[in-house]
């Protein structure tokens, strides 16, 4: 197991504030070298020595040589300069060090001193001897072809003596007080982040073992949407879990009957309690009709499997859906009539789809069952449609109790019947017809839902998507 969370922060930020200290003190250390700050009292004695220069240059134009260079000699001495004489091509006529063990040669590209500039805060040219040392300086012509420099060797030590005394303890405080704080952050941060993410994990393991769990909603807004997924999931899994056993439960029980009827009447037959030939005939046509039975629930079971797994066979053409809901009204009108039951169908011209037209048959005659087998005698089946840019919707309202919300999403479940709200005529059904309904629906890339409150009837609603030519022919038209 690798380091915790915590540990991963801590060093996390801990690495991240060091480089972020180094940075910016090889940046603080880069700016300090090129600032004049640090080497002010070198720039304030060159530009002493310059003043003190510029002060005698009328008394020197009457000198000789020889005297010039003794009072240069002397300024130099007496002010810790070195002092230079030159032509314009800045060859060396004098130099106040000799003999010169560090010599300069030629003076090449030296840059002659404004004199209205004479700030200590300005960084001041520099040259090169012949062992590497730098020199600041300032260059003054005294005469056509001769100029004095005035230089001063750049401090070695200064900058290595501010970063020690000034600003190396600084520095180490600042880190030591951030590593601190980064540390302390870890701490809040793990509290905040790697318990909830701890306890998601642990969650989660019981989750994987078939334990369903609720949790906690804590932490960072996406460790929060995680817990909900993970809630959602548990609750799904928990719906799974409930549907499933609510299946073998029902299947046992609509498998148990007829293989009753069937053990039993075949044990007549063959034990001769049933020996005359009309009983046989009629224990055979028991037999029969309720192996039926089973072989059509069986058939339903495959076709909501291979609806559900998407490789049940459509046989997608274009339908012309207003014909083929008229058709199914009016073969249901015969078994309204017997019951006083009307039929309403208020649709106007509906455009063609793409689908399977025998499944949506399928679909729309198990609407039709349901809503005249559960609307008392009197009440009303009304059939209406409307059509928007690229959706055809079909509705079946009936005039029956309706049905509770709480089952209005189970209808759809497999085996599910909602008994307690339809009295009517109930269980001759075994509450497949809808879930395989659903599943035709949904194979058509569509939707279905029914709506209504108990005692004012349902609405079926089947939503289904236009072909994309006649889609395209509305929106031109």
């Amino acid at each position: 197991m690798g380091p915790s969370l915590r540990l991963r922060i801590w060093l996390t930020y801990g690495i991240l504030i060091l480089v972020v200290l180094s940075t910016l003190s090889c940046g603080l250390v880069f700016t300090l070298s090129r600032s004049p700050l640090l080497y002010r009292n070198a720039i304030q004695q060159v530009h002493q020595g310059i003043t003190a220069i510029q002060s005698k240059t009328g008394t020197w134009l009457m000198a000789d040589q020889r005297i010039l260079e003794n009072e240069l000699q002397w300024i130099a001495t007496n002010r810790g300069l070195r002092v230079f004489l030159t032509d314009k091509n800045g060859n060396v006529t004098f130099d106040s060090v000799s003999p010169s063990d560090t010599t300069i040669g030629t003076i090449k590209g030296f840059v002659i001193n404004d004199q209205s500039t004479n700030s200590s805060s300005i960084l001041l040219p520099e040259m090169k001897d012949s062992k590497g040392t730098y020199w600041f300086y300032s260059a003054y012509q005294i005469q056509a072809n001769q100029y004095v420099i005035v230089s001063v060797a750049r401090p070695r030590l200064v900058l290595r003596l501010f970063l020690g005394d000034e600003l190396l303890l600084p520095l180490l405080i600042a880190a030591a007080i951030a590593l601190f704080l980064a540390f302390a952050l870890s701490i809040f941060l793990n509290k905040w982040i790697s318990d909830p993410l701890k306890r998601l994990s642990q969650d989660a393991a019981k989750l994987a073992d078939g334990e369903l769990v609720s949790v906690s909603q804590q932490g960072p807004a996406e460790i929060q949407q995680l817990a909900a997924s993970l809630n959602e999931m548990s609750q799904k899994i928990k719906s799974s879990s409930e549907s499933q056993r609510d299946f073998i439960a029902n299947i046992t029980h609509e498998l148990k009957t007829p293989l009753t009827s069937i053990q039993g009447f075949a044990q007549s037959i063959l034990d001769g309690t049933v020996n005359r030939i009309e009983e046989v005939k009629q224990s055979a046509r028991i037999i029969f009709d309720e192996a039926g039975r089973m072989n059509r629930l069986v058939h339903e079971l495959l076709t909501i499997a291979r609806l559900e797994s998407g490789t049940a066979d459509l046989q997608k053409t274009e339908i012309d859906l207003g014909l083929m809901l008229a058709t199914i009204v009016e073969q249901f009108s015969i078994v309204a009539g017997h019951k006083k039951i009307e039929l309403q169908n208020t649709l106007h011209v509906l455009p063609k789809i793409i689908g399977d037209g025998d499944r949506l048959a399928q679909v729309f005659t198990n609407l039709f069952d349901n809503a005249i087998k559960f609307t008392p005698a009197g009440g009303k089946v009304i059939l209406s449609g409307s059509v928007s840019v690229n959706l055809v919707e079909v509705r079946v309202v009936d005039t029956g109790p309706g049905i509770l919300t709480i089952e209005k999403e189970r209808i759809f479940e497999r085996f599910y019947q909602a008994d307690k709200s339809r009295k009517g005529e109930i269980g001759k059904g075994v509450g497949l017809g809808l879930p395989i309904a659903k599943q035709i629906v949904q194979a058509h890339h569509g939707k279905i839902w029914v709506e209504g409150e108990p005692g004012s009837g349902s609405t079926f609603i089947v939503q289904l998507p236009i072909s994309a030519f006649q889609a395209v022919t509305r929106v031109l038209s």
